[in-house]
């Protein structure tokens, strides 16, 4: 089941990990995990590493 979220304002700033946390509803160890291994696109390309910085109006698509 794929979840897709859209970046509002008052998430802009934030880390890809916690936004797959918050999306997804598990510890940030977890959405790490789900990054490691291929589950998580935004904006249509996939990402591997938490440290990307979000900004307003991004798509994350989670693979849980």
């Amino acid at each position: 089941m794929m979840v897709e979220e859209e970046i509002p304002a008052a998430l802009a700033g934030e880390r890809l990990d916690r936004i797959v946390s918050l999306i997804v509803e598990c510890s940030r160890s977890d959405a790490q995990a789900l990054l490691g291994a291929g589950g998580v696109w935004v904006d249509g390309e996939q990402h591997s590493v938490g440290k990307l910085r979000m900004r307003e109006g991004q798509v994350v698509r989670v693979d849980p």
